[in-house]
């Protein structure tokens, strides 16, 4: 018998409280005293052994029902022999094999569980009819879910198959096994995997027909502990900014312990344009990091970065693919003529095309920004202050739902004007005070050096390398707690400052790029600013590009979903080569680390796969049956090499039979019993019971009076006899 909540068990205890309490609570005897016993009704010894018994059965009918009732909760199956599967042979069998990122682990000396498993699969091949099914669905490997008897075949798809670095979906792959023995009185399932907790400790059921018979095996192929750390790659993709030619663009490697021992090993990044990056690092146990890499993209298009760990105890999660949507140019829009915005349009783009930066800027008239904004998209509008009070409110929501999708803005003085203007929108939430010239120039510091826009300017250590800069005058600010303090002389006296606005980023600065205000025209630090300031920040949403885990499904863009006559190319650009074609609803699952690129309807789409970062996790199934399969026969057998594997079925099969109901039904009778007992009908008493001499009869009365009018009667002088009889009856 088992028991689907075994923990309810523990509470059994608790059906001798009935008992405890008729103990503690009952009432005690008490003695009265009386002058004779005479005229009370006697008892009938039988009568009083008979209550008591019927007091101790009660208790026992309480106690069963609280058994019964808690052992219901409990949800027990007894297993029982089945008539029908008994005598039943089996027609077919279907072999499940795990090749999950966690068998590319050894089993035993010059084996890894993989080849252990593929070498016991072999092993089952004989004389009945076969099918093979892997536990992560690989393209790579031939799979056609039927039954067949040509072994030749079989022994050739077990050869093509190899490790993925995906996790594998058990409940999937035994419904894909039970679908091939439809068609067939009986069959056997025999698994082959390390029985690992991400793949079978699940609350998903696979679907079965109902009138399907048989045994699952599951063969366990154990292996060594590890002894060194694992390090995986929890997540890999660019930094928030655009990517454009010329420009760095940082990469964001998020790396796990996920092992009890510290671990030190070498990050390597490998780019399509030939570029090689190699880190030392080290990771103590448990620890989660994220490591910050920069990169510089050569030419616009689809390109990709390949991210490797080299030093661990496991190597299935240790790869990642990065794809890069790279842009040739961007536009950058400027709300009036370039005499308005000192050098700040030469920063951005020194010819004036984006050769160099890939930022091109545009400028157009204040009454047409919102028509210039649709027709080029810029990343970077560039207003100022004194413009501001121009705008109209739906100009401003205009401006603003821009801001919002992922772009930015960025507000700054007019060097040619002594008054900065006032804002008037409230969703800016900052302002300019009257203008502050200093008497000698003061120096312009880095305030917040964690904000992400100094990306560029640390060095390997972490520092902000600024370098040196002097302000004359400027416009000081009045900031919302939103904004973030970037430049300025000291936290009272801020020049340029930062806040998110949605996707999108919001800029607002108090002094203009002018040489008579500041001397950051004659520094190099202007230009990495004013770029960055361009390019920071995640941007509108692509659903061109895609971040996968190995084994996860790429969802289909909404314009391929609805077409489904199209045709898909699926190629890689980086990983293990793969180059397919079909319809969107048949798009294969990417298994392996990689950078692949499909192409639909003239477009293209790129997506990013890295390893599964749970395969690594050393925690197998340990007990003797699986909650995935529920009712179905199983059995967890330890794999040996050197044992056969039978293909008989144990016999007798055995049927499960819930006992939920059937004990729910009997504590109910219980409680019926229970409440007759305790509260018994009342009974009609007899007048003439001469058989039994507690009950009174019909004389009774008469006896009585006779019996008193015979007593002595009691008289001040004592006791006096009564009068002789006079041969008259004195009863009345």
């Amino acid at each position: 018998m088992t028991f689907a909540a075994p923990m309810i068990l523990y509470g059994l205890p608790l059906s001798s409280l009935p008992i405890v309490f008729y103990l503690l609570l009952r009432q005690k005897r008490q003695v009265w005293v009386f002058s004779s016993l005479l005229f009370f009704r006697r008892l009938d010894p039988q009568l009083h052994a008979r209550r008591r018994l019927r007091q101790w059965l009660i208790l026992l009918l309480r106690v069963l029902l609280i058994a019964l009732v808690l052992t219901a909760l409990a949800r027990p199956r007894f297993r029982t022999v089945s008539a029908g599967a008994a005598a039943s042979d089996p027609t077919a069998v279907v072999i499940v094999l795990d090749n999950s990122g966690s068998m590319s682990a050894p089993a035993d000396a010059g084996h890894t569980r993989l080849s252990r498993a593929i070498e016991g699969a072999g092993r089952l091949l004989g004389d009945l009819p076969a099918a093979l099914v892997t536990l992560v669905e690989d393209p790579a490997v031939e799979s056609d879910g039927q039954l067949t008897r040509d072994h030749g075949r079989l022994l050739r798809r077990l050869d093509a198959i190899s490790a993925t670095q995906a996790s594998g979906d058990a409940a999937a792959a035994l419904t894909r096994a039970l679908a091939c023995l439809r068609d067939e009185p009986a069959g056997l399932i025999h698994v082959f995997s390390d029985m690992q907790n991400t793949e079978w400790l699940v609350s998903a059921r696979p679907s079965r027909p109902a009138d399907l018979s048989g045994m699952v095996y599951l063969h366990r192929i154990d292996g060594p502990k590890r002894r060194q750390a694992n390090i995986a790659i929890a997540d890999a993709r660019p930094a928030r900014q655009r990517i454009l030619p010329g420009q760095p663009c940082g990469l964001e490697i998020a790396l796990q312990n996920t092992s009890a021992h510290d671990g030190e090993f070498y990050l390597h990044v490998q780019d399509c344009w030939g570029q090689n990056q190699t880190r030392s690092l080290r990771l103590a146990k448990g620890q989660t990091r994220t490591e910050l890499l920069d990169i510089q993209p050569r030419d616009a298009g689809h390109r990709w970065v390949k991210i490797r760990i080299e030093g661990d105890g496991f190597v299935a999660d240790n790869e990642a693919g990065i794809g890069l949507a790279c842009r040739d140019t961007v536009a950058v829009l400027f709300a009036g003529g370039p005499e308005r915005y000192g050098v700040l349009p030469v920063a951005l783009s020194p010819t004036g095309r984006g050769l160099l930066s890939g930022l091109r800027p545009i400028h157009a008239r204040q009454e047409d920004l919102t028509e210039a904004i649709q027709q080029n998209e810029p990343v970077l509008v560039v207003m100022n202050w004194d413009s501001l009070a121009g705008f109209e409110a739906a100009q401003s929501e205009s401006l603003r739902h821009y801001v919002e999708q992922g772009h930015n803005l960025l507000i700054l003085p007019d060097p040619g004007r002594l008054t900065a203007g006032e804002a008037s929108w409230d969703w800016l939430a900052a302002s300019c005070r009257p203008r502050k010239v200093f008497p000698r120039s003061v120096a312009l510091n880095v305030l917040d050096k964690r904000a992400d826009l100094w990306r560029t300017f640390r060095d390997e250590s972490g520092r902000v390398q600024w370098g040196y800069a002097r302000l004359s005058g400027y416009f000081p600010l009045t900031l919302s707690r939103e904004y973030t303090p970037l430049l300025g002389v000291d936290y009272q006296n801020v020049v340029l400052a930062w806040r998110q606005l949605g996707r999108g980023n919001l800029y607002v600065c108090g002094t203009p790029f002018e040489s008579h205000w500041n001397t950051l025209p004659h520094t190099g630090s202007l230009v990495v600013l004013a770029q960055q300031m361009a390019l920071f920040g995640s941007g509108p949403a692509q659903p061109d590009t895609a971040y996968l885990v190995a084994g996860q499904r790429w969802r289909l863009p909404a314009e391929l979903t609805d077409d489904q006559s199209g045709q898909i190319n699926l190629v890689s650009l980086a990983g293990d080569s793969l180059d397919w074609k079909g319809p969107p609803g048949q798009v294969p699952t990417l298994v392996r680390a990689g950078v692949y690129q499909a192409t639909a309807a003239g477009r293209s789409y790129l997506i990013s796969v890295r390893a599964s970062d749970q395969e690594g996790i050393e925690r197998y199934v340990e007990q003797a049956e699986l909650a995935l399969l529920g009712d179905m026969a199983h059995r967890i057998i330890p794999y040996n090499p050197a044992e056969r594997i039978a293909l008989q079925p144990e016999r007798p099969p055995l049927a499960t039979c819930n006992l939920y109901f059937p004990l729910l039904v009997l504590a109910t009778c219980l409680l019926l019993l229970e409440g007759w007992l305790a509260n018994p009908l009342p009974r009609r008493q007899r007048l003439d019971r001469p058989d039994r001499p507690d009950q009174p009869s019909a004389r009774a009365p008469h006896l009585r009076r006779r019996l008193i009018a015979s007593l002595p009667r009691l008289s001040p002088r004592g006791w006096e006899p009564e009068p002789a009889a006079t041969g008259q009856d004195n009863a009345p």
